[in-house]
């Protein structure tokens, strides 16, 4: 079966979907800014987009009348993800700071998005773990669903990486900790489906917290929020599974895969497969075995490296089985 790759038209972001033209016509959600549109044949013309400059302004115009939310005032935006838009606020009841997250009103004739939302924040809630960022309060202000969180004053995990500033033995620490985390979120039965550095924010204490929740499902739910042979998640950090879109086959294991991307983004300062076209990516992630990490950074010994290539192995039965045994196997070679 070939993968066709559409566009999707609010941000422009390429979207690889496992099928033929039978799914043209189908209804598809953007995984960047969860824009539902048609999957239409490319051959067909498009109808002219809306101006870029005049979306902008919009954006901008809603960001500056953002003075308050209900009991929350005085807003700090933050940022803006696919499901939402997150703020920093004085939480009344607690006198602390915590994160906003709120469903745009754009989203809320959507139902989908509404699920989308509510699960991500009633999943995330039943996790009580120190590195996992926590969810205080669940909501509806004005026909608006929001969700308190705890507010991280740190930099994403993928910035540490970048900046080289903390010595390696420490950043395998941290990504223990991860590891622990995940396996916490393993044994509540939710898998996360889009690790990556970017979710992991790493506080000024060095304490990592995993967070977006968006893309996690329990382990025995069989509700359908994404269509078979759509590729769900980080196509840099995504499974061999995931690239060929058996969302049914998804278990910890990917997870466990997720995790091994972000050792050796560690170990050797890069990703396993760099950013490219979508084919070429999806093409490596199936068939090309990466690079041993030490081959890259002659620092790493092949011990480490081949923990790191385990977690990698194109058939998840060849990885580790969980999280903890990877964490487990990275902290035996680093005590």
């Amino acid at each position: 079966m070939s993968i066709l790759q559409f566009i999707c038209p609010k941000c422009k972001r390429t979207i690889p979907v496992r099928g033929g033209k039978e799914v043209y016509g189908k209804k598809l959600p953007c995984r960047g800014c969860n824009h539902v549109f048609v999957l239409r044949d490319p051959n067909r013309k498009e109808l002219p987009k809306e101006p870029k400059a005049k979306t902008q302004k919009l954006q901008r115009q809603q960001k500056k009348d953002k003075k308050s939310f209900g009991p929350y005032a005085h807003l700090e935006f933050v940022g803006r993800g696919g499901m939402g838009e997150v703020y920093k606020v004085r939480e009344p009841e607690l006198g602390t700071d915590v994160a906003l997250k709120i469903l745009p009103k754009a989203f809320d004739d959507m139902e989908e998005k509404q699920q989308r939302f509510l699960r991500e924040a009633h999943l995330a809630m039943k996790l009580k773990h120190p590195n996992i960022v926590q969810v205080h309060k669940v909501g509806n202000i004005e026909d608006q669903h929001y969700f308190t969180m705890e507010f991280i004053d740190g930099a994403e995990l993928n910035t540490v990486i970048k900046d080289k500033k903390i010595a390696l033995a420490t950043m395998l620490q941290i990504f223990i900790k991860v590891c622990y985390a995940i396996e916490h979120a393993h044994e509540q039965n939710l898998i996360h489906r889009d690790l990556k550095s970017e979710n992991i924010m790493l506080t000024k204490q060095g304490e990592p917290k995993v967070m977006d929740f968006g893309l996690a499902k329990p382990t025995e739910d069989n509700q359908r929020l994404t269509a078979a042979g759509v590729i769900l998640g980080t196509i840099t950090h995504m499974s061999p599974e995931q690239a060929m879109g058996r969302t049914d086959e998804l278990d910890r294991r990917t997870d466990v895969y997720s995790l091994g991307v972000i050792l050796y983004n560690i170990l050797a300062g890069q990703l396993p497969f760099q950013p490219g076209p979508i084919y070429k990516m999806l093409e490596q992630i199936m068939k090309i075995p990466p690079i041993a990490p030490h081959e890259i950074n002659p620092e790493i010994s092949k011990k480490l490296s081949g923990v790191c290539l385990k977690a990698l192995e194109k058939e998840k039965e060849q990885r580790f089985q969980k999280a903890e045994e990877l964490g487990k196997a990275v902290e035996k070679i680093t005590l």
